[in-house]
């Protein structure tokens, strides 16, 4: 066993706890992985003739009220696409 601080307070740490901190911090640590894998922007490779759906998620648009022009820039085949969305006011 081994002392450690926490919070100021003296506590005894335990192999059975230390595990299960470990655990916890395991687990947690794969879910924030998935979460950022299911939201980050990565490059995607399509093959000629295939297709591939997804979505782009932007962030918060500041002002809501307020109209925004949003420029979308997709490359492929080395070609460069733009696209402009409006967003209304709200």
């Amino acid at each position: 066993m081994s002392a450690g601080q926490a919070g100021g307070l003296n506590t005894v740490i335990t192999n059975e706890n230390y595990n299960k901190m470990l655990s916890r911090i395991e687990i947690e640590t794969q879910s924030s992985l998935k979460e950022v894998n299911a939201t980050a922007l990565k490059n995607i490779r399509v093959q000629p003739g295939k297709q591939y759906s997804g979505q782009v998620t932007i962030g918060k648009i500041p002002d809501p009220n307020l109209s925004h022009e949003i420029k979308v820039i997709v490359k492929a085949n080395g070609e460069t696409h733009e696209f402009l969305l409006n967003q209304v006011e709200a």
